[in-house]
């Protein structure tokens, strides 16, 4: 009687609700934050990465820019690799490295004048390098202010020996003797403490005006949301979107397995037992499903495979003119080295959104 006790307790919570029935599509923001009071913004979901071939100062390379909930977070130069001198080539003689050490020292001076003395500095002879950092810096210098970052970096990115069987042939530059260097100038933060170098912290709206050229990179995203799901292991996610306010889609995202929370034989009947909560939740809500899979286990079979291999155990879809609820528990693996890796998904909004 004891263990049936303890058993019952344990699976209690669980079996009491899947948190489905929380969710109604329309539903207000506050209504969801009420439900769901731990959620934050989703800043992944609301960020455009925007990449551009660039010239800085007669350097080519290329650019890239981090837009997040319509704020400019960070900027980043990168200059192309060149040849320079280096302990193997002492005595190499290379104007595209000097070009880009005059422009390393020509922003540090710049920045030093604007913000003051950096908070980290270091040079060191490329002759003589530390290697015990990849990549090699060989002029560095880093302002900080709170959150804020200003960074110059001109390093050694590390071996460029192209080992890779599919690789594309050497460039003129990859032929040149020499090491390879490169230029790096960032920026990262929204406070404009850096803006009077920098453009972080402007509005997207305001990027676009700057930079027209790249104003397509520019993406308008939903309002999202995220909070993590610990009901079933510490791997679950749920996400919302919202449009005027109203919750217009949700999705649900659990990864277990041994390599994350849980035992295999343990993550499968756990995943199994929320798959059929949220199952039942869904069909009570909604009726039953238009189409249905279930090759539900009763208890998990060890079924290892020398080959990558994708079985799905359960699925169920809902079909609401332009929108759809759906469900998958499935099971990736592949190699006997590698464990099986169980993943829950659930997804309610637009049909056009790919699974």
């Amino acid at each position: 009687m004891r263990k049936l006790t303890l058993l019952l307790i344990f699976f209690f919570p669980l079996a009491a609700s899947a948190q489905l029935d929380k969710l109604k599509p329309g539903m207000s923001f506050d209504e969801v934050k009420k439900n769901f009071p731990g959620m934050i913004p989703d800043a992944s979901a609301m960020s455009s990465w925007i990449y551009t071939k660039d010239t800085v100062e007669g350097i080519k390379g290329s650019s890239e820019y981090v837009i997040s909930q319509d704020t400019l977070l960070r900027y980043g130069f990168t200059s192309s690799p060149v040849s320079g001198p280096c302990k193997e080539f002492p005595d190499l003689k290379s104007d595209d490295y000097s070009r880009l050490m005059k422009e390393a020292i020509s922003k540090y001076n710049l920045y030093l004048s604007l913000y003051g003395p950096p908070t980290e500095y270091k040079t060191q002879s490329e002759l003589l390098p530390d290697s015990s950092q990849i990549p090699v810096p060989v002029y560095y210098a880093k302002w900080k202010n709170g959150a804020n970052q200003l960074s110059i970096i001109l390093s050694r990115p590390g071996n460029h020996k192209r080992q890779e069987m599919n690789a594309p042939p050497p460039s003129t530059e990859d032929m040149k003797p020499g090491c390879k260097y490169t230029l790096e100038i960032m920026s990262i933060g929204t406070g404009n403490y850096f803006q009077r170098s920098c453009e972080n912290g402007i509005t997207g709206y305001t990027f676009k005006l700057h930079h027209p050229n790249l104003s397509a990179q520019v993406e308008n995203h939903p309002d999202s949301w995220i909070v993590a799901d610990t009901l079933t292991c510490n791997t679950g996610a749920w996400r919302f979107t919202f449009e005027s306010k109203k919750l217009d889609s949700y999705s649900l995202n659990i990864t277990d397995g041994s390599d994350y929370t849980h035992k295999t034989d343990s993550a499968y009947a756990l995943l199994k037992s929320r798959t059929m909560v949220l199952y039942n939740e869904a069909k009570k809500m909604h009726g039953k499903p238009d189409t249905l899979i279930n090759k539900m286990l009763v208890r998990y079979r060890e079924s290892r495979s020398s080959f990558f291999r994708h079985t799905t155990y359960f699925s169920a879809e809902w079909k609401y003119g332009d929108k759809k609820l759906f469900m998958i528990f499935d099971k990736s693996e592949g190699g006997k080295q590698f464990q099986p890796i169980f993943h829950l998904l659930l997804f309610y909004g637009r049909s056009e959104v790919e699974m």
